[in-house]
């Protein structure tokens, strides 16, 4: 079901079936205008999102989709640049943020100083969302107001 919202953009609620059983979607207007074609019925797709379970049924909040054929181009490496001055805290919000949004990209991590690079072993489900989350990690301050 396709709604206008009160600023004029179009967003979705949708239901789909994996076969296992049915989820609801919602994709707001971003993602929804990227991704209005991919919505055809039995048409397979890759959805990635972050599940909101606070109501009696489980809703998806689709972040990013794909299709079968994206897939041979969305398996790129994503490179993500690490401070000279991370903390461990840090080291650990990152990690605990990519485990939590897992799919099929690799990871590997720069280090600033020595350009070393650190292929990691979780894949990740790239979206803007999560970049911004990940730059927030990365920027976030010590206890002492310190980066």
């Amino acid at each position: 079901r396709v709604i206008i919202t009160k600023t004029g953009n179009e967003m979705a609620f949708i239901k789909v079936d994996d076969g296992t059983g049915i989820l609801d979607l919602i994709v707001f207007p971003k993602i929804f205008r990227l991704t209005r074609d991919y919505w055809v019925d039995y048409r397979p797709l890759l959805i990635c999102g972050k599940l909101d379970a606070k109501d009696e049924e489980p809703i998806l909040i689709v972040d990013a989709i794909s299709t079968k054929e994206d897939q041979g181009n969305n398996n790129k490496e994503l490179f993500v640049k690490i401070p000279q001055k991370i903390t461990k805290k840090q080291l650990l919000n990152l990690k605990t943020l990519l485990s939590a949004n897992s799919g099929s990209q690799t990871v590997v991590l720069v280090f600033e100083k020595s350009f070393r690079k650190m292929k990691l072993p979780i894949k990740i489900c790239w979206s803007e969302t999560l970049a911004k989350q990940i730059a927030n990690v990365l920027e976030e301050e010590d206890e002492l107001g310190v980066k």
